[in-house]
């Protein structure tokens, strides 16, 4: 009986493998910026550009991306002054075209006046 279950895995795994591969850089920008919203301000900054190159172009040029930034997601696993870092860099990327800007917990006069600079 393990011999056929092993099989099965097997059949699925060349199966897997046959099917189309993706390529996640002919993604449509529009459809990047959705899934960039999606997975959050802290994620597009510490992962998204390992995907490809041109998901790393994206999240770091895309102005749409930058115009709204939202830091009330409760990052509780990261230390204040990590996100202070990556906050201060999403301001740098929205290159004065920020709008809205959303915080909560984190936030200090420092970041306050970071923000009034840019």
């Amino acid at each position: 009986m393990m011999a056929s279950q092993n099989h099965n895995f097997e059949d699925e795994f060349q199966m897997d493998q046959e099917e189309e591969q993706r390529n996640w850089e002919e993604l449509n920008g529009d459809i990047l910026l959705v899934i960039f919203r999606m997975v959050g301000i802290i994620d597009v900054l510490k992962s998204v550009r390992f995907v490809c190159r041109a998901w790393r172009k994206a999240a770091r040029d895309e102005p749409e991306l930058w115009i709204r930034i939202d830091m009330t997601n409760n990052y509780y696993s990261y230390e204040p002054f990590m996100l202070m870092h990556l906050t201060k860099l999403a301001i740098d990327r929205s290159r004065g075209r920020l709008e809205e800007f959303w915080i909560e917990s984190f936030c200090d006069d420092e970041l306050l006046q970071y923000l009034g600079d840019r």
